[in-house]
């Protein structure tokens, strides 16, 4: 479009993309409450571009990656209670289409572009203490190799490429703890403490080596406090606090810390096998300004996407249920409190934190 206005057609062609991947896990006790398991994958990803936009020449090609990723862990359980394993795994990630849009303003692919690949290291512990209080706590290390870094041209600002970084490091700890304070009430709080940065990272525009990582936070803390009735009556508060972010590769910029917080109401109404739930919520509770999104390395400072400020929802769920049994509430209720808590740490929508 030029001025709202459709124009000339400067673009257009069909992109294929075939995946093929294979792969198999094994696991086997080894005595003494440790086990050891056992993983490998490989994958071939083609893509296919046919260029129908011939005017500026015909920019039709393939672009074909394979890549073998092994993985393995021990874990050691001397008692139902408690669990501790390491685990050694790699990563293969392809440029997406999206992203293997082509720099020149041309049709094609970013035949500069290649897949970024990772070797990961962790240790952690996990269980469960008296009082019913469960706990997990993670840490973790990433060699990065050819990461992939979104930015912006002058020239097109608004769209968003990709090229790669030489080597990055990824390091950090992951801790979260989920408790029932009385009966129907569970409190849950997490921490995610990152050191990412790059190793080796050089572009026309200057040199980053040792620069943050733009797009993760250093500290992220969520804490959630629900209560459930044994009538149906559910209600869930919780709050997100977000470090500081860099927004480029010279770390020049960032996006201040927030604190978001969130209510939902809810009432489970049951009748034979249906199930009726209406309920009511408040986001960004506190009417807080803070960016929703992010915009990596982006041209003439538009690096924020704001977010909503306070807004109401509401709804109704219904459920047919076809004979299978309800999980219990106390333990089951503790697992899936310590699992919302560590995804909803991890959820911030940024490519900083997308390799674990």
């Amino acid at each position: 479009l030029e001025g709202g206005t459709r124009g000339a057609l400067v673009f257009d062609q069909d992109e294929d993309v075939t995946a093929i991947g294979v792969f198999a896990q094994g696991q086997t006790e080894l005595g003494g409450g440790v086990e050891l398991s056992i993983g490998a994958r490989y994958d071939r990803v083609e893509f296919d571009v046919d260029d129908d936009f011939i005017a500026n020449g015909d920019e039709s090609g393939d672009e074909i990656f394979d890549e073998f990723s092994p993985a393995v862990s021990l874990m050691w359980s001397p008692s139902p209670l408690f669990h501790l394993y390491g685990r050694f795994s790699t990563s293969f990630e392809t440029p997406t289409t999206t992203e293997f849009a082509n720099p020149s303003g041309g049709g094609g692919f970013n035949s500069s572009l290649d897949p970024q690949t990772a070797k990961a290291y962790e240790l952690g512990a996990k269980g469960l203490l008296p009082g019913r209080l469960r706990y997990e706590l993670v840490l973790y290390h990433v060699d990065v190799d050819d990461e992939l870094v979104p930015f912006e041209l002058a020239s097109m600002p608004g769209r968003t490429f990709f090229r790669n970084a030489g080597s990055s490091t990824r390091r950090g700890v992951e801790a979260a703890v989920a408790a029932e304070l009385a009966p129907g009430l569970t409190s849950t709080v997490s921490y995610t403490w990152s050191d990412l940065r790059f190793d080796r990272y050089r572009t026309p525009a200057g040199r980053f080596d040792g620069n943050r990582i733009p797009g993760a936070p250093r500290n992220q803390l969520f804490a959630e406090l629900a209560y459930s009735h044994p009538w149906g009556f559910r209600a869930v508060w919780d709050a997100l606090y977000v470090g500081h972010v860099h927004l480029n590769d010279a770390n020049t910029a960032k996006e201040g810390s927030s604190l978001v917080s969130n209510l939902r109401l809810s009432w489970t109404l049951r009748k034979g096998p249906w199930e009726v739930t209406p309920f009511v919520g408040v986001n960004n509770l506190f009417d807080r300004a803070y960016s929703s999104n992010l915009r990596i390395n982006a041209f003439g400072g538009r690096y924020f996407e704001p977010a909503p400020d306070r807004s109401l929802y509401g709804g109704v769920g219904v459920r047919l249920e076809f004979g299978e049994a309800r999980d219990p509430q106390g333990e089951a209720d503790l697992g899936r409190a310590l699992s919302r808590a560590l995804q909803r740490v991890a959820s911030r929508p940024t490519r900083g934190g997308a390799i674990r």
